[in-house]
């Protein structure tokens, strides 16, 4: 849903904003998932924080929990996102030659 409704909100910004390029506007609508992907939005990192959970497999096999620090917080992940957050500012701010219309 969310890969939708990023394309949808781009094409209204390029209806508003004609001299936009268009593909920029639908790459940026998908930037968001870079970050997805690394986890910050990750159902089963909270279930597994949860000892109540039906779906914290990890809980029932072992009897033992895993707090956010020891998944999604640890520092390797921050660094990953960190790292995309900047090369997206890159992209985003690198010079572009001007349309021609």
């Amino acid at each position: 849903m969310g890969l939708v409704a990023g394309a949808l909100i781009a094409r209204q910004v390029a209806k508003r904003l004609p001299k936009v390029h268009f593909g920029y506007l639908i790459a940026s609508g998908y930037m968001g998932y870079l970050l997805w992907t690394q986890g910050l939005s990750s159902s089963i990192a909270l279930a597994n924080t949860d000892t109540n959970s039906p779906i914290n497999v990890i809980y029932q096999l072992t009897g033992m929990t895993f707090p956010f620090s020891l998944t999604i917080f640890q520092p390797y992940s921050w660094i990953s996102a960190a790292s995309r957050i900047a090369e997206c500012l890159n992209i985003i701010t690198a010079p572009t030659p001007e349309l021609k219309p």
